[in-house]
């Protein structure tokens, strides 16, 4: 059954308000990379062929919506972890979700928030990637794999090639435990895309301010919502640890001002 009149009310008001909350994440980064992105083109436009630079313009834009709809899973995962907290904390909850139940409304919805954000976040990273090649003039075709990837840049001239490889590399080594990010999501995303989906522990050790262990699942000893924000944590890195790489000027911290990087002149 549909929800009712006034309870989709209630979850569109909700919802509109974890979309603002997400925008607000990822807005001024949007804006950073797309004026960074019109600038350095610009001064590289006679070395782009056929549809190079559009290419690069469309999966710019794809990477950053990626991003900007992951923020949205990752605030519905706080959204239901302060729920559970508030109702731990009031003394107002019944039943532990120690008993994982699919079913259950609550422990679903956890699920369904892990499972999203895992799925999507992969998605900014492989556009991201595809980005790279078209904004490098690297040769590229079909779907991103990091031997595809690693193969494009390798074949390059271009200094910031190497620097970028080096970086996903460093990303991309299981020797570096939950360091490596990347590596760690791409595992957890192909496993619920093809093959299980991720089995919880409650081996999380967070405790509330009333000195009871937080009763959540959790995925290598983490509670879901901090092992994703861990996660996007990375990703909001990689964007800005990138950008002087990719743009050959400094990223700015803070908000967006329209103009910003329009005042520097790029190098290689």
């Amino acid at each position: 059954m549909r929800l009712g009149f006034e309870h989709a009310n209630e979850f569109g008001t909700a919802m509109r308000r974890v979309v603002d909350a997400a925008a607000d994440v990822s807005g001024p980064l949007w804006s950073k990379y797309l004026e960074a992105h019109a600038v350095r083109v610009e001064e590289d436009a006679e070395l782009y062929e056929g549809d190079q630079l559009q290419q690069a313009n469309d999966f710019l834009r794809a990477a950053l919506y990626k991003f900007k709809l992951s923020q949205v899973s990752l605030e519905q995962l706080w959204a239901l972890s302060y729920d559970r907290r508030d109702r731990m904390i009031t003394g107002a909850l019944e039943g532990s979700l120690r008993k994982f139940d699919a079913e259950d409304g609550e422990t679903f919805g956890i699920a369904f928030g892990l499972e999203q954000y895992l799925l999507i976040s992969r998605t900014v990273v492989d556009f991201f990637k595809i980005y790279i090649c078209y904004l490098l003039r690297a040769s590229h075709a079909g779907a991103m794999k990091s031997s595809k990837f690693r193969k494009a840049l390798g074949s390059l001239e271009d200094p910031r090639a190497e620097q970028v490889l080096d970086y996903f590399a460093a990303l991309e080594d299981p020797e570096r435990g939950l360091d490596a990010w990347l590596a760690v999501l791409v595992s957890l995303r192909d496993r619920v895309a093809h093959r299980d989906w991720v089995r919880p522990s409650f081996t999380g050790t967070e405790e509330l301010p009333t000195g009871e262990l937080f009763d959540w699942p959790s995925v290598k000893d983490v509670t879901y919502d901090r092992f994703c924000q861990s996660m996007d944590n990375g990703i909001f890195e990689m964007f800005r640890e990138l950008f002087p790489v990719l743009f050959g000027q400094p990223w700015i911290a803070g908000p967006y001002r329209p103009g910003m990087f329009r005042s520097k002149s790029p190098s290689a």
